[in-house]
């Protein structure tokens, strides 16, 4: 058998710091070293390798954990690395590779790198790489260091995982889930779909709607604008009508009023004239009567004050009568209360003696009546308290009644209910029965269609195979086209490039140029061609010809044709540029005779060939000219050689027989190269060509053939597809029935505990009723004895008697009351009567004073009565005088303001008059500004109904006119008369838009939008729903798939690992139990043991080798039934005794024909099973350190 495992190397990855490289060529590879060497690290490079992202599993937390984290004597690594290697000459690995590398790199930085064969690649790639092989999460692929034992500390949920990896079903299962969240997926975006939908379809009414309102809007607006613009052209030309005869009245009537603002401006100028003399009178007559007034004010005011200061002498005798009047009264009055206050005094002591006697009697009255209350309450609190205890208890004595009654009823109930149970119960067994029957008929037809439906589906695979490889033969043919397309377009890249190089002339000198250029013009007549074009030049002897020639090789060689002053012509033409002319015509051939040969030297016309006519060209510039090939025998050779003859070498050297050297070459070499190219990718390119076409013809056949395949797949899917849609309606069939037959018996088992539970509630019923019976006695004994006591206390409180002492307690209060009664209101009249007395003294005191300030008063008044009295005198006089001043003065102003009154009745006809013109002017020229108010708002009424509008204005009315844009400017029409119902039209329309309401003008962009996204989502939908009917027939067939493999695996290593136990321990029995048989695709699984002489017993209380052992036999009865390409045992020995070791060496041995073994071992005994051995250990500078050895090699030491 070929090893899948081939090699691992390690770099960098923990202690292996340098690259180390392990190849396993045999079936067991032992590695062995001491303690802390290293070797584990080897089994966690696998596992890391494979793709394992807990770094728990691999003894690390995070990825830095797993890069060699240096030494005292060694730095730290950047990076780590691990390369794995199979041999997949079997193709177990589905890759189109002999032999597949997968490496992963981990840096610092946390970054990862996977690689297979050195390409790029992500982990998902490696993992489904894996999947299809047997190593993906094989958790019994590698089983590391105390992971023999979690086997048998597993939960049974867990312990399944080991075999749903052995029947290879963890990928159905990652299909299934993934399935089922693309299921969920799609059925919500179905859902939000629907959502959506919901949303649009009102809108899609709304807006065909509002379509339909706006097409109505535009008809009917389409009909006002035309009455509209009729409607403007009359009141447009109406209102210039207007503007102008307004205008115009407008214009006369100012010409008018400008003529009588003329007289009225006369007649204020003379007005003023007059109004200023009239004020210079009136200013003298001011100044006097100012005088005057200021005379006569001082004379009314002595005046006034001589009338005061005589009645303020009334007044003074007035209150000097009052005064002595009022303060004779009040000295009465004070002696009055004085002889009042003393019956007060002596009344208020002798209530006061009475009060003190009735309160101190009231007080022990109130002490006594006190205790007697407090005596009787004490009993009804303790009456009311037996009361309540009482009521409380006969509560609880009708609940009781009442319970007990209900549970009598509810006996009865219950034991009715129990033989209809047992009834329904027969009922259910019959119908059971009848149910099996015909699920065992149902999964009979639906077993005969899985066959069927199998065998179809193995045909598709076959066909599918074939697809795959056709596609791949398919796709390798056009790869190689493709390479054959690729080469032909850089071959004629290349040729184009050097074509048009050639083309122009790259690497010529300006001279060669110019003449070409000459001869294209037509400045030249003649044919030429060029030295170069003529020639074919042996490969690798195009330096030496590029040296003969030198300037030569840009010659031209003129026809013999050409006449002389042509040939004269092109050489005035090239001027001071140098260049090289051949002319045939023109050309001398040597005489000579035959050329002498040199020996070991050929002619260099040997190597060049050209058309027949150009022999003599090449006869001249070659002539005694050979090559030297072996240049050893160089120094030979120039001693034969003869002055006119010359030997070049392949580099370009020259030796001339007169004795000169040319050494360099010539750079002209490359324009043969050329010539020589582009000859050379002509037949290439043809190649090429040749050999695509024959390509296309057998892809064509190939692609013929693939067809043909997808024809066939095409027919048999649709086969299966039928088929698939039998066992589904068969299946679902069985379903339902497998469903009735669940619901009956589950109907059963509940209706049975049922009846379990109606036996234990009818007996606690019955028990609860004899307890009630029991405390109901006990209650009405509780009750009897509180009456009595209640009795007992009414009695003694009828012995305390209260109301007689209440009774002297009220009275003795009232009187209290009256006495105190009395005590206050004498107390208070004593106190008003000693401030009325205050009060009295107090007014005569100050009756007296208020007279003596009268009398004081009144002889100041006295003196001031006779100054004022002679200062009216004086002023008398001094009034009379000016009075006989200003009437003279009076008299002129009379006269002036008459003349004046007469001047201003005339003015004010004419102002009349003046301001009915005016009034008239300003009507019309507000007329005028209305009008022209009217007609711009008009303007801008049909600015909004039409847009850009020309106007046509009357001489006398300017306006701005809107640039001539075809199709943009309106023109309203000049009519000047309308339909009397004119308005009534347009009043009809507008009523009838205003009915429409407002208008989406993108209405109908709008619904042809949602119309095209409805019908796209309802698309989706179907869509949708097709998706989530395929994702669920994907579901049921994986869910039968985990199902079938589940239970074929199981029943395989059951048996194995009953025979497997039995041969590690030497008898005993074993077996693995699955927890729940119904649920087989999430069930646990068991472990029952038995070992030899002892009874079955619980896993933990096996001892640490028995539990080795027993978990070392679960783990291989897996590799057996499916084994892995390798697996790698990190001391699973450790546990085992020698006796156990070879047992397990034994298995080793029999499972290795299919399983290649790693074995990290301390054991000798593991080791002689190796027949290769790698010994691990840690150097000084904290590296493991490997060396390969043979198996004497291993010594104690290094195994321990």
């Amino acid at each position: 058998m070929n090893q899948k495992l081939e090699a691992l190397e390690l770099h960098g990855y923990k202690t292996f710091a340098t690259k180390t490289p392990f190849a396993f060529p045999d079936k067991i590879t032992a590695i062995v070293g001491p303690n802390g060497s290293g070797k584990s690290n080897i089994a966690d490079s696998i596992r890391w390798v494979l793709g394992e992202q807990a770094y728990s599993i691999l003894r690390g937390k995070k990825t830095e954990d797993m890069i060699y984290s240096g030494s005292a004597q060694r730095s730290k690594m950047s990076m780590a690395s691990a390369t794995i290697r199979f041999n997949n000459e079997d193709g177990w690995l589905p890759i189109d590779y002999d032999v597949v590398s997968i490496t992963r790199r981990a840096y610092r930085s946390g970054e990862n790198e996977y690689l297979i064969n050195e390409k790029k690649v992500r982990l998902r790639d490696i993992q489904e790489l894996l999947a299809n092989s047997g190593l993906a999460e094989r958790t019994y692929t590698i089983i590391g260091q105390g992971l023999v034992d979690s086997a048998l500390s597993l939960k049974p949920q867990d312990r399944r995982l080991f075999f749903e990896e052995a029947a290879g079903i963890r990928l159905y299962r990652a299909r299934r889930e993934e399935a089922i969240r693309k299921l969920d997926k799609t059925v919500e975006n179905m859902d939000r779909v629907k959502d959506i939908l919901y949303e649009i379809r009102p809108r899609i009414a709304r807006l065909e709607k509002q379509v339909e309102r706006a097409k109505e809007y535009n008809r009917i607006n389409a009909d006002l604008q035309l009455l509209l613009k009729d409607w403007y052209g009359y009141r447009w030309n109406l209102l210039q009508q207007d503007y102008r005869d307004s205008l115009d009245a407008k214009i006369k009537k100012e010409t008018e009023l400008n003529s009588i603002r003329m007289e009225v401006t006369a007649g204020d100028e003379e007005m003023a004239a007059r109004r200023k003399l009239l004020q210079e009178k009136r200013d003298v007559l001011s100044i006097l009567n100012n005088q005057l007034s200021e005379l006569q004010s001082e004379k009314e005011k002595i005046n006034r004050e001589l009338a005061i200061i005589g009645e303020r002498f009334k007044g003074y005798e007035e209150q000097r009568d009052s005064l002595r009047s009022s303060m004779a009264y009040a000295e009465e009055e004070l002696k009055s209360r004085l002889e009042q206050k003393a019956d007060f005094d002596l009344q208020h002591s002798e209530h006061e003696k009475n009060l003190e006697k009735i309160k101190n009697e009231l007080n022990a009255l109130e002490t006594s009546l006190n205790q007697k209350k407090a005596d009787l309450q004490k009993i009804h609190i303790q009456i009311e308290n037996l009361q309540q205890k009482k009521l409380e208890i006969d509560k609880t004595i009708v609940g009781n009644q009442a319970k007990s009654t209900d549970l009598e009823t509810r006996v009865e109930i219950l034991i009715k209910r129990r033989t209809e149970l047992d009834e329904l119960i027969k009922t259910q067994d019959s119908k059971f029965q009848e149910i099996l029957t015909e699920v065992e008929k149902s999964q009979a037809f639906f077993n005969e269609k899985q066959n069927q439906l199998n065998q179809e589906n193995n045909t598709l695979h076959l066909l599918n195979e074939q697809k795959e490889k056709l596609s791949e033969e398919i796709a390798k043919i056009n790869n190689t086209l493709q390479k054959y397309h690729n080469d032909l377009a850089a071959k004629e890249t290349q040729l184009n490039v050097l074509i048009t190089a050639k083309k122009n002339m790259e690497g010529f000198k300006t001279g060669t140029k110019k003449l070409l250029n000459a001869f294209q013009q037509k400045k030249v007549q003649g044919t030429f061609e060029l030295l170069l074009s003529c020639l074919r030049v042996q490969s690798g002897y195009e330096k030496a010809v590029a040296a003969i020639l030198g300037d030569a090789t840009e010659g031209l060689i003129l026809d013999r044709s050409m006449e002389l002053k042509n040939i004269l012509s092109l050489v005035r033409e090239a001027g001071d540029s140098h260049s090289i002319l051949i002319p045939q015509a023109l050309l001398k051939e040597n005489k000579s005779g035959a050329e002498k040969s040199i020996p070991g030297c050929r002619p260099i016309l040997d190597f060049v060939q050209s058309a027949p006519e150009y022999q003599s060209v090449l006869q001249i510039l070659f002539s005694d000219t050979y090559i030297l090939e072996d240049q050893n025998k160089l120094e030979q050779t120039l001693t034969k050689l003869d002055k006119n003859q010359k030997i070049v070498l392949k580099d370009g050297g020259i030796f001339y027989g007169n004795g000169i050297i040319s050494v360099g070459g010539a750079t002209s070499e490359f324009i043969f190269k050329r010539e020589k190219e582009i000859e050379d990718l002509y037949s290439e390119i043809k190649d090429l060509k040749s050999k695509a076409a024959d390509i296309e013809a057998l892809e064509t056949k190939q692609k013929h053939v693939f067809q043909d395949l997808e024809e066939k797949i095409t027919e048999i899917r649709g086969k299966i597809t039928s088929t698939e849609k039998e066992v589904r309606t068969i299946q679902s069939a069985l379903k339902d029935v497998q469903a009735k037959q669940a619901d009956v018996s589950q109907d059963i088992r509940l209706n049975k505990q049922l009846v379990g539970k109606l036996l234990i509630d009818i007996q606690e019923a019955i028990e609860t009723k004899n307890t009630l019976k029991q405390n109901l006695k006990e209650s009405q004994i509780q009750t009897e004895s509180l009456h009595q006591e209640i009795e007992k206390l009414k009695r003694q409180a009828e012995t305390i008697s209260v109301d007689d002492l209440n009774q002297d307690y009220f009275q003795k209060k009232t009187e209290y009351a009256v006495i105190q009664e009395s005590f206050l209101s004498s107390k208070n009249r004593l106190q008003d009567s000693l401030r009325l007395i205050a009060s009295l003294e107090t007014q005569c005191n100050d009756f007296k004073e208020r007279l003596n300030s009268i009398e004081n008063q009144h002889t100041d008044l006295m003196g001031k009565y006779n100054q004022h009295s002679q200062r009216a005198e004086e002023l008398n006089e001094q009034i009379n005088s000016l009075l006989e001043k200003t009437a003279p003065i009076e008299e002129e102003i009379s006269t002036i303001n008459a003349a004046i009154e007469k001047h201003q009745n005339s003015a004010e006809s004419i102002r009349k008059n003046q301001s009915i013109i005016e009034r008239h002017f300003i009507q019309l020229e507000m007329r005028v500004d209305k009008i022209k108010n009217q007609m711009d708002s008009l303007k801008e009424r049909i600015s909004d109904d039409f847009g850009l509008v020309s106007y046509d204005y009357e001489p006398e009315i300017s306006g701005p006119k809107p640039l001539p844009i075809d199709g943009m400017v309106a023109n309203l029409p000049k009519i000047t008369q309308i339909p009397d119902d004119l308005e009534d039209q347009i009043k009809t329309l507008k009523s009838a838009i205003h009915r429409i309401g407002a208008v989406n003008p993108e209405a109908e962009k709008e619904f042809r939008e949602e119309s095209d996204r409805y019908e796209f989502l309802t698309s989706q939908i179907a869509d949708l729903e097709k998706a989530e009917n395929d994702l669920r027939k994907i579901v049921v067939e994986l869910e039968e798939i985990i199902k079938v493999k589940f239970k074929e695996t199981f029943k395989a290593v059951n048996e194995e690992f009953s025979e497997i136990f039995k041969q590690l321990f030497g008898g005993g029995s074993a077996k693995l139990v699955i927890e729940d048989e119904e649920n087989i695709t999430e069930t646990g699984i068991e472990i029952e043991a038995t070992l030899p002489g002892k009874r079955k017993q619980e896993l933990a209380l096996l001892s640490g080798g028995e539990r080795s052992l027993t978990a070392i036999a679960l783990i291989f009865s897996l590799l057996k039934i499916s084994p892995t390409p390798f697996c790698v045992l990190d001391e699973v020995d450790a546990m085992l005794d020698e006796s156990n070791v070879l047992r397990l060496g034994q298995l080793m041995k029999e499972l290795s024909d299919k399983t290649q073994f790693i074995v990290i071992t301390h054991n000798r005994n593991t080791v002689q099973l190796a027949n290769v051995i790698y010994g691990v250990t840690m150097g000084r500078d904290s590296t493991s350190q490997v060396i390969s050895l043979k198996l004497e090699e291993v010594t104690d030491d290094l195994v321990e």
